[in-house]
């Protein structure tokens, strides 16, 4: 019986902080679909919701555009596969501030300051080559930061 109860704690330490993530990326979409229905109107928030995919295809005006578009961010998918896998070993470890961080500086300090560089000088092909500088940034820090700390540190046993 102690090994259960120790089980549900050692569960519990991780499931809280999961359900309290979710609940607040749930609250924030909320709050975000609010703002802006209330700025554009909830029959065209859910227009916009509903004919999104239409509106994004439309925009892509020339098969050839969406092949060069997904030459250039498909074959980054590998290397984002990697970094995510890298980030869930150490968060399955109990290492979770730095594993979310990371990709959060990289988007911040990477993707955009890049996409709003280059769409400047290449256009909407800049946009979408942000992904694999950003990508390719995420999975550096992500292993600097396996090789460097995390590796180093004795991991202990939570059951």
């Amino acid at each position: 019986m102690a090994n259960s109860k120790t089980l549900w704690k050692s569960f519990a330490v991780f499931l809280v902080p999961m359900m309290l993530s979710n609940v607040l990326q749930s609250l924030f979409g909320t709050i975000n679909n609010v703002y802006l229905g209330q700025m554009i109107g909830v029959e065209a928030l859910a227009a916009v919701s509903l004919l999104f995919p239409v509106v994004l295809a439309r925009r892509i005006s020339s098969p050839r555009l969406a092949q060069r578009l997904l030459h250039i961010v498909l074959w980054i998918s590998v290397l984002f596969g990697m970094a995510t896998f890298v980030s869930g070993m150490m968060r399955a470890s109990g290492t979770v501030f730095a594993p979310m961080a990371l990709p959060i500086f990289a988007i911040a300090a990477v993707e955009v300051p890049s996409a709003v560089i280059l769409s400047r000088s290449i256009g909407v092909e800049g946009i979408w080559a942000a992904y694999p500088i950003t990508f390719t940034a995420m999975f550096i820090l992500q292993m600097s930061y396996y090789m460097l700390v995390w590796r180093r540190r004795t991991v202990q046993r939570l059951i």
